[in-house]
């Protein structure tokens, strides 16, 4: 059980990192 907490906590996590990121990159290609 505590397992599949983590797991879904470290999913969450990589989601936002990977959402911050898709982001920032796209920012990033309309700034130049």
């Amino acid at each position: 059980m505590q397992a599949v907490a983590v797991g879904g906590q470290a999913s969450e996590q990589i989601r936002t990192t990977f959402f911050i990121s898709a982001h920032h990159s796209s920012h990033s290609e309309s700034d130049r």
